[in-house]
């Protein structure tokens, strides 16, 4: 059996990172863990900016970080290579516009010593970082999921805690170490990992340290249009993890992770005629059969309203009604959905020469059933305001600094109407210099005050801090 010449091996592939590849290495090289025990191997995938260069700079510096090179074949190709030239006992990937905070490899190298074993997979935290700005924000899986911290976990008792995204740590088991599936160009990073945690159905998760998950526009893993072939691509891979793994919880779950963050980023459905749509619809309807209705329900991490639709799709049948002054929902006889007061998505605000527009959404799905009376109450004027099914477009005469509320009637109960903008924001700054700023049940449009904005933000900021 060939022996280990190094404690770990990261294996970085590079594809035209030359802005971010010195902090990605840089970010290993500082780690707490002996730099002497770890490998590095720079993959080029074909880059045509500066990679090159800067990766053979490190190489000739350092005996313990080797450069590699193909013509651009793709990050799971490159991946592969590296696997394939590792010499470590663990196996890290990292893409090269990300980074690692410096505990990483002592903390996950003593955890998998530990459970050597019982695991073939260590997984560990991640936050996104945007562009330049320091500020980290949690992988909303990190936030809810893995409640009891560093650990093993087994799949079948903790089904939500999927993994899908590059942070993890396999075994090198040389020539019987899994590769990446070259001919996929979907979901890499989950398939890998899904494949190497089903044949122990558990894996481990180390909570205290961390991936940093740069998002930009030119990384081997995050760029891809929102096309027909897109659609295809997840619909082929979904109906094939579930052949292969019949319907585990933990499969429907990666499934409904995948759909949760493409209703919220709009990027589920291609731009295509209606019947080549409903072609599509009619697939998606397919895939759901295979996902229990209460997995659906019960999926934390996904609005309400993303699940009454998802169960539409399903045929659920699904029905409205009031009862004491509440608007109840309901999916197959079981309530999923209540609210006195409404909800109402406002957007394309805009302000000009004295007329105020916008535009406007109820989000209550009972009022799908019902036929909502929406009033406009601004300056002692009560306008009625006519709406498409649950939309609805405002042009008036406004003066700045008024407030203006609405209200909803519905089956003799009227209620307030709670206004927000775009995820779910507290103001919104039109193209021109009028910011709009809610206030409890109302809203107002006001001259821009880039003071006032900054302060609005410190206080939103505290009083986070204030409720954690």
């Amino acid at each position: 059996m060939k022996e280990f010449q190094y404690q770990f091996s990261i294996v970085m592939p590079v594809y035209n990172a030359e802005k971010y590849i010195q902090e990605a290495v840089d970010s290993v090289i500082h780690q707490t863990f002996d730099f002497h025990q770890v490998q590095v191997l720079l993959i080029n995938d074909g880059s045509k900016d500066n990679s090159k260069e800067i990766c053979e700079q490190y190489s000739n510096k350092y005996e313990n970080i080797e450069y590699l090179e193909q013509e651009n074949q793709g990050v799971s190709v490159a991946r592969n290579l590296g696997i394939k030239n590792a010499k470590g006992k663990y196996i890290l990937f990292l893409d090269a516009d990300d980074m690692l905070k410096k505990n990483v490899l002592s903390r996950v190298s003593k955890f998998f010593d530990l459970h050597y074993d019982d695991v073939d997979l260590v997984a560990y935290s991640l936050k996104y970082k945007h562009g330049n700005h320091i500020r980290l924000r949690n992988h909303i899986r990190y936030k809810s999921e893995y409640k009891k911290g560093t650990g093993i976990y087994d799949i079948k008792e903790y089904p939500n805690c999927i993994q899908t995204t590059i942070n993890y740590v396999i075994k090198n088991e040389f020539e019987q170490t899994q590769l990446f599936d070259e001919k996929l160009r979907f979901a890499e990073d989950e398939n890998f990992a899904t494949r190497i945690i089903m044949k122990k159905e558990r894996y481990g998760y180390c909570s205290d340290c961390l991936y940093i998950y740069r998002r930009n526009e030119t990384s081997l893993t995050k760029t891809y249009a929102i096309q027909q072939h897109t659609f295809d691509l997840f619909t082929k891979y979904y109906q094939f993890i579930f052949t292969t793994y019949k319907n585990y919880p933990y499969v429907q779950l990666l499934l409904l992770n995948s759909l949760r963050w493409r209703l919220v980023e709009d990027k589920l459905w291609p731009s295509v005629d209606e019947e080549k749509h409903q072609e599509n619809v009619e697939t998606l309807k397919e895939l759901l059969k295979y996902i229990d209705e209460d997995t659906i329900l019960n999926y934390k991490d996904m609005n309400i309203f993303h699940k009454i639709y998802l169960c539409k799709l399903k045929k659920c049948v699904t029905f409205s009604k009031i009862e004491n002054g509440e608007f109840l929902f309901y999916v197959d006889n079981k309530m999923v959905y209540k609210h006195k007061d409404a909800e109402c998505y406002l957007y394309d605000m805009q302000y000009s020469n004295g007329i105020l527009k916008f535009k406007g959404e109820l989000l209550s799905p009972c009022f799908k059933t019902f036929k909502p009376k929406v009033t406009l109450h601004y300056n002692e004027t009560v306008m009625q305001v006519e709406l498409n099914a649950t939309t609805f477009e405002i042009d008036l005469p406004y003066e700045l600094g008024e407030k203006i509320k609405l209200m909803v009637a519905c089956e003799g109960v009227q209620c307030m109407v709670h206004p927000y903008f775009s995820m779910k924001h507290d103001t919104y700054a039109s193209n021109g210099e009028v910011l709009f700023i809610k206030k409890k049940n109302s809203f107002v449009a006001e001259k821009e005050n880039k003071i006032v904005l900054r302060l609005l933000r410190v206080f939103k900021l505290v009083k986070k801090v204030v409720k954690r």
